[in-house]
């Protein structure tokens, strides 16, 4: 599904309070969400029960590797692939938006899925506020959730929150974040592995791993541990020092991120857990947030003001980044006219190469467009923006480092 630019309404976290922001980060203006009263409620597309439903689709696979999707009825699921219908339930909620007649309008996301903005009939919802934070709540909930969040109260960090806890798949795992009043809004960092350790203080130190990406590895004593569930471990982060925290500050916060993951306090829906909800940039904003990450270029200007920039914010269709030669480059795709081009952006010296036109075809019985290497093909939407990659020889694989939306 091509993401979409979103209105999810974003302040300076804490808002009119003015909170010491160590991440830098904005947090949704999210006052009220909807609560639905049963289950199976349906999520659709406009304020209309006629127009299509959300769906969830997953791809066939025995192993735990599988891909899975999020989309509209009206749209085509990838061949072979499941589809069911996403539907609310009364443990759950979602951000309210605005209405529109009989209809809220809200906020749907899944980590690492998307997010999208849909539709809930008014009669099959209560409307609930979030608690307001404090630290001593926040450690208590996270308590019961086998984690434990910190909330440091002073200092130049004052407001970072460190949060532990025990991962479905890789045991102990850590995150930074933000509180900003009513929520805490976490922020993906560098890849953080813990260990326990024989000694009494925590040793922070890197590792090489996946063919020499770094992973941080902290180990910590027993004394800084506590036991979430029978024979697992979690770090007590109020355990660390001022002096560790801002050497693993340091260490693993990224430039820019892609996503955030918002946590509310909504009692109506769980006492004893957060709400869990995922914002994802797009547009120009997440092309800026890739140059940001890239070596060399931490403060990048609006791309589309570069000189030589062949193409405005409108005509762009995607793009991914990759490496050449020692290069860091940015593969955009763009239209102009009836003509799509490609063009490398070098974000070293922060300039555009000449761009290339795409030529028609036809492949597989689609009408598709070549450029570069003969393997790949593209195929464009001509209304609205947006563009898949895939492997020539399997029009059902899309090539995951491409980044399909739409442009607004």
């Amino acid at each position: 599904m091509a993401a979409a630019l979103l209105c999810v309404g974003l302040t300076a976290c804490g808002g009119e309070k003015k909170l010491n922001n160590p991440l830098n980060i904005e947090a949704p203006v999210w006052q009220q969400f909807a609560h639905p009263k049963g289950e199976n409620v349906i999520i659709y597309k406009n304020a209309d029960t006629n127009s299509s439903r959300l769906q969830f689709s997953a791809e066939p696979c025995d192993g735990d590797a599988c891909d899975f999707k999020i989309l509209w009825s009206d749209e085509k699921a990838p061949s072979g692939w499941s589809v069911d219908d996403e539907t609310a339930n009364n443990y759950s909620a979602y951000p309210i938006l605005g209405e529109e007649g009989d209809f809220y309008k809200v906020y749907v996301s899944r980590e690492w899925l998307g997010a999208v903005e849909g539709y809930i009939k008014k009669a099959e919802c209560d409307v609930i506020k979030p608690v307001e934070l404090t630290p001593a709540l926040v450690d208590s909930i996270g308590k019961t959730e086998c984690r434990r969040d910190y909330i440091i109260s002073e200092g130049k960090l004052e407001n970072l929150c460190l949060s532990s806890y025990l991962g479905e798949y890789d045991g102990m795992e850590f995150e930074l974040g933000q509180f900003c009043g009513n929520c805490l809004v976490f922020v993906e960092t560098k890849p953080v592995m813990i260990n326990a350790s024989t000694e009494n203080e925590p040793i922070i130190y890197t590792q090489s791993v996946n063919e020499g990406n770094e992973e941080f590895v902290l180990n910590c004593g027993q004394n800084q541990l506590f036991q979430s569930t029978e024979g697992n471990y979690v770090l007590d982060t109020k355990k660390l020092s001022d002096d560790q925290v801002l050497s693993l500050f340091e260490s693993i916060r990224m430039k820019s991120t892609e996503m955030k993951e918002v946590l509310f306090y909504l009692p109506d829906v769980n006492k004893e857990c957060f709400q869990h909800f995922y914002i994802y940039l797009t547009g120009i904003e997440l092309i800026q947030a890739r140059l940001r990450a890239v070596e060399n270029l931490s403060n990048p200007s609006d791309i589309t003001s570069t000189s030589g920039c062949p193409f405005n914010v409108g005509d762009a269709l995607g793009y991914w980044t990759y490496k050449s030669g020692g290069e860091s480059l940015v593969f955009i795709i763009y239209r102009k006219g009836q003509q799509y081009f490609d063009v490398d952006f070098d974000a070293y010296n922060k300039s555009f190469r000449a761009p290339h036109p795409l030529r028609k075809g036809t492949t597989h019985g689609m009408e598709v467009f070549r450029c570069g290497e003969e393997r790949y093909y593209y195929q464009i939407k001509t209304e609205g923006g947006g563009l898949a990659i895939r492997d020539i020889g399997d029009p059902d694989f899309v090539v995951d480092n491409m980044s399909p939306m739409e442009w607004k």
